[in-house]
């Protein structure tokens, strides 16, 4: 059995940077080079990456994820040499062609055609090795009526159409790609999928950075995440969107609420203290065709008018499946003065086919002109998984991959009045 090429490999890889200056340092020379890293640096440094080891073999199609600013574009910006290491080595095993963001690698006052062939002299292409694929090239970019103007003219659709034209064309044995999929109308996403497909099957080496997780699915069977620098997870892509996405929501039975970030646009006259499930699953796994109870604890900054609770259904991979709005509720009717209250919830989850989600929560008022305005809005507040339940079929009339939600109204089953303390389940204060 013939052993694997290892067409990239990353070893013990850190990059420092100073916070307010530039790094000025660029090469293109060699394909490998080092840096010892002994040097003393100033508490006023970032590891924008550190510490990365990896491997990848010919013919790999591998995504990297990550939060903004976890080293993503950092780490494949050393790869392609447009940066080098602070410390670690980086060896290929082929000519690079790399779409990083807009801009990167094209000169503004060339036209299309110039870069072109700019870029393909970069690879170490003749001249009539580019000649022979120029056409190719114009054609899958769409460009063809600006190709002789200056490139600095173009929108950044146009930019991004030709990048990538010139990165899956040009002979290259690993193509980088870091949010190529971001610009560009859907026709021509499609078609960049199908390319990208046709050259994994041809044996060409990919490293695909997207937010899209979706993108990544389809596209990868190997997927690194990286958290603030470092590599948190190298594997399997749905383990890895498991990891990435799901473990970001807590998928304990109760969850602090209080100190979440806001994502959403509210005037907080309410704030969100603390979620818990009260129905006692565990690891938060549920069947197809059972309901879904929790308790919301929360305060108010004075009385309000009645209010209604609005939860989304989001899965794993961030895409919206339902809503759901509960019963009108106003926990000031029996005329107390209290301002902080546990809401009992009851969800009906019995639509949703298989998979894991989690649930978005927002308070708000609701307008008899049908405005609303929203007191507190929170996403990611608890995950969950569902499962198909022993025979029952349900979920074989939906798509599995985005699920269904039933949006009948969520129903509140009790609000009382709270002294406004956060207990544990033994019930000593927190």
């Amino acid at each position: 059995m013939d052993k694997e090429r290892i067409m990239i490999r990353v070893d013990h890889v850190t990059k420092k940077y100073r916070l307010g200056m530039i790094d000025g340092a660029s090469a293109r020379k060699d394909r490998r080079y080092r840096r010892t890293g002994n040097e003393e640096y100033a508490a006023d440094t970032i590891l924008a990456v550190n510490d990365v080891s990896f491997d990848v073999t010919e013919g790999e199609v591998v995504g990297i994820v990550g939060h903004n600013g976890a080293g993503k574009s950092t780490l494949l910006k050393m790869i392609s040499a447009v940066t080098v290491p602070t410390e670690g080595e980086i060896c290929l095993g082929g000519k690079v062609a790399s779409m990083l963001e807009v801009g990167t690698g094209f000169n503004p006052e060339l036209t299309g055609r110039e870069n072109i062939y700019l870029n393909g002299a970069i690879l170490g292409m003749k001249r009539k090795e580019i000649d022979a694929k120029i056409d190719e090239i114009i054609e899958f970019s769409e460009c063809g009526r600006f190709i002789d103007t200056p490139v600095k003219r173009y929108s950044s659709g146009m930019y991004m159409k030709l990048a990538f034209s010139v990165a899956v064309n040009l002979d290259a044995e690993i193509v980088m790609m870091d949010e190529v999929l971001a610009v560009g109308d859907v026709n021509f996403r499609n078609k960049c999928i199908a390319k990208i497909m046709e050259i994994s099957r041809s044996g060409r080496t990919i490293l695909f950075v997207s937010h899209n997780i979706h993108m990544i699915r389809m596209l990868c069977k190997r997927c690194i995440v990286m958290n603030e620098g470092r590599i948190e997870f190298d594997g399997d892509v749905e383990d890895a969107v498991h990891r990435y996405v799901i473990e970001d929501v807590s998928n304990e039975e109760g969850r602090n609420l209080a100190d979440m970030e806001r994502v959403l646009d509210s005037d907080g006259l309410c704030h969100m203290e603390h979620i818990e499930l009260i129905d006692g699953k565990a690891g938060n796994a549920y069947e197809t065709g059972e309901k879904l109870h929790f308790r919301l604890s929360w305060t108010a900054e004075k009385k309000l008018p009645p209010m209604q609770l609005r939860i989304g259904i989001w899965t794993d991979d961030k895409r919206a499946v339902g809503i759901s709005y509960s019963e009108i509720f106003d926990p000031w009717e029996n005329g107390t003065d209290a301002l902080a209250f546990d809401t009992e919830v009851e969800l009906d989850i019995s639509g949703l086919a298989p998979g894991k989600y989690n649930l978005e929560m927002i308070m708000l008022e609701i307008f008899m002109d049908g405005s609303f305005v929203k007191h507190d809005a929170l996403r990611g507040t608890i995950a969950f998984s569902v499962s198909a339940a022993p025979g029952n079929l349900l979920y074989s009339r939906y798509n599995n991959s985005w699920g269904y939600f039933d949006v009948s109204p969520a129903k509140i089953e009790s609000s009382r009045q709270t002294d406004g303390r956060q207990t544990d389940r033994e019930g000593q204060d927190l």
